[in-house]
């Protein structure tokens, strides 16, 4: 009996826009561009869409765009523990919230997470930190 590998990918289909510009085109029909985050068993980005064939004629391509850090790098990248361990190690606080800082986070999104009879849920609001103040640069 093997032992189950770890897997672990993000698959994000976009959808097709009706005023886009290659609607009539046959080979855009059908093909929607889509966008694969993959953490385990390999680390990689890939962004599948379609492309013009080079010419004056209007011809579609499905093509594929892939960043691997296997084939980019001659090293193995180190497991997930293993950088954690390192960070703890090396004492950097910026790598690490405090208590209140997760606290605050779960504050904003529990009512998001579970509304109230009769309530619809909050959309969750992103802050982006002001300039000159902690976080802001």
């Amino acid at each position: 009996m093997s032992v189950p590998k770890r897997f672990l990918k993000w698959l994000f289909n976009f959808i097709v826009c009706p005023t886009s510009l290659f609607l009539w085109s046959p080979e855009a029909i059908g093909i929607r561009p889509r966008l694969i985050l993959s953490i385990q068993p390999e680390q990689a980005i890939v962004m599948d869409f379609q492309a013009k064939y080079p010419g004056p004629k209007m011809l579609l391509k499905p093509v594929e765009m892939r960043f691997s850090y296997q084939d980019s790098f001659a090293v193995p990248s180190p497991d997930a523990y293993e950088t954690l361990l390192l960070d703890v190690m090396k004492k950097d606080p910026t790598l690490f919230m405090r208590a209140d800082q997760v606290e605050a986070a779960w504050e904003n999104f529990m009512p998001c997470w579970t509304p109230g009879k009769n309530q619809r849920p909050v959309p969750f609001q992103i802050t982006r930190p002001v300039p000159g103040t902690q976080g802001g640069g």
